[in-house]
């Protein structure tokens, strides 16, 4: 295997990537490898003090549910109450579901540290074959892994 089949799109892994969740949700998330997650780790560690090695559960808990609302978990679409409602995403909505919805909390989690979600090889791929699908030469709109297209290497 060639190492570069690994690598990974700077800016899809920064600015996220779209994947689909089932039902017709889907999440928008940045790669938890990112230089963005991490420094925003470090900025939080920092401002607790890496000398205070010994944390409680529910402070690590919070810093993981805030790390992900504001780094990782960007936008989301088909996300519904159960009453079928549609929630608007908001960082602070984010950061609420991630708290009381520990499986959605573990399913952003996951897709984040999925590294083929954030791989330009494979968007390339999705779109040729939604291209061939609908016959117009052009993928929809929402197949865009990410709101700016990424660059060429």
């Amino acid at each position: 295997m060639k190492l570069s089949n690994l690598a990974t799109d700077d800016e899809l892994e920064t600015e996220g990537a779209w994947v689909d969740i089932g039902e017709g949700a889907r999440i928008k998330v940045a790669y938890t490898g990112s230089r963005r997650f991490r420094g925003a780790a470090f900025r939080r560690a920092n401002r607790r003090g890496f000398r205070q090695t010994r944390q409680t559960f529910d402070a690590q808990d919070e810093d993981t549910i805030r790390l992900l609302a504001t780094d990782v978990l960007l936008d989301w679409d088909g996300i519904e109450d159960d009453d079928g409602n549609a929630i608007p995403y908001s960082p602070e909505k984010a950061r609420e579901l991630l708290t009381w919805h520990y499986p959605f909390r573990e399913m952003v989690s996951e897709e984040a540290m999925t590294l083929e979600n954030f791989r330009r090889e494979q968007l390339d791929d999705a779109v040729e074959v939604l291209e061939k699908n609908s016959g117009s030469g052009s993928a929809p709109a929402s197949t865009s892994a990410s709101s700016k297209k990424p660059k060429e290497a």
